[in-house]
């Protein structure tokens, strides 16, 4: 029986709502719109270049943050293989994810030459920019893949797509996304939370994904795109958390009383004087899902129930017919040949 994989969500949704939004790339200060039917068409573009390209079983995408990622994931997924996604895009990082038959592609050129060369010929590295722009002419079935996730000493473990859909179904389901959500990718593709909960929700239930122009303007685009799930990692909750704590600190009069009054114990009269302003701050306004990393965020804590740690979460969405070392547990290594 044939498993259908995300690529097949995303075909769906270019079938059935072609010109709806799907994506908005944020490209020197603008965003700019892709529909699902774009969309569906630069991943069909790039698998048939990569099916021409490499004929290697698994596919390590090395791209930042950004459309160029979910282009190459989807377009592994397509062709059946294998997408692994290194947590880090750290040369040796990317190299280290390398199992005995894989290619690497890479962002630009510069990218592609500086990993060949850490690679020594183990595998062929490839530029994005040679991937697109071609005319697609494979049809694509839905077919059984394997996603890579990252793990601890550039480890990657090896999960059929279907138990990885079962999550990201489940997480669906929890917080009831649709098409009128939105999510900015906050976090390095290929981490597990992000992949999850950001990036595969979205493109499962239909809602927007926002990529910001690079990692440091993750906080800018928040304010801008003010998104209502999503995952947020350390850095960017630590940021949003120096923001408030600074607007906290500078808060006269009855405010700084009602503030200090929050801090301490909440109530419904601070939520409403303190919370929402600071919500709009931070562009959480429309958040109702959005979950953090476990750290010291007092203040952000306190913004009310759309804020939750990532942790406690994807234990939750570990049924008890699911691992449950999963998220937490050393990766080890495996190939889909010994997973089948």
């Amino acid at each position: 029986m044939t498993v259908a994989t995300f690529y097949d969500s995303l075909r769906s949704h270019a079938e059935s709502t072609p010109n709806a939004l799907a994506v908005i790339e944020n490209q020197r200060g603008r965003w700019v719109p892709l529909s699902w039917s774009d969309l569906h068409t630069r991943v069909d573009q790039a698998a048939f270049s990569l099916a021409g390209a490499s004929d290697a079983k698994a596919v390590v995408n090395a791209m930042p943050q950004g459309l160029g990622w979910l282009v190459i994931d989807f377009a592994t997924q397509a062709l059946g293989r294998t997408a692994v996604s290194p947590a880090s895009l750290d040369a040796d990082a990317v190299v280290g994810s390398l199992d005995n038959d894989a290619v690497i592609v890479a962002q630009d050129v510069v990218e592609a030459t500086s990993l060949a060369r850490l690679a020594r010929g183990r595998a062929d590295v490839l530029d994005i920019n040679d991937l697109l722009g071609s005319e697609s002419g494979l049809e694509m079935a839905a077919q059984t893949c394997w996603i890579g996730l990252p793990g601890s000493s550039n480890s990657v473990r090896v999960e059929d797509v279907e138990w990885v859909r079962g999550l990201v179904r489940s997480a669906v389901l929890q917080m009831g996304l649709g098409p009128e959500d939105v999510a900015v990718v906050a976090g390095p593709c290929g981490e597990i939370p992000t992949r999850i909960l950001t990036v595969y929700a979205a493109i499962e239930s239909g809602a927007v994904l926002a990529f910001p122009e690079r990692p440091e303007a993750t906080v800018l685009s928040l304010k801008q795109v003010r998104p209502s799930f999503g995952f947020l990692p350390r850095p960017v909750a630590d940021e949003l958390e120096a923001i408030l704590s600074d607007r906290v600190a500078r808060s006269r009069g009855v405010k700084r009383m009602l503030t200090s009054a929050w801090v301490r114990r909440g109530g419904t009269l601070t939520r409403l004087v303190v919370a929402r302003p600071a919500r709009r701050l931070l562009g959480l306004s429309g958040a109702r899902h959005l979950l953090i990393q476990d750290a010291q965020v007092p203040h952000l804590d306190k913004l009310g129930a759309a804020i939750r740690l990532v942790d406690d979460y994807l234990a939750g969405l570990n049924g008890p017919d699911k691992r449950s070392d999963v998220f937490d547990s050393p990766v080890s290594e495996t190939s889909p040949e010994a997973a089948q």
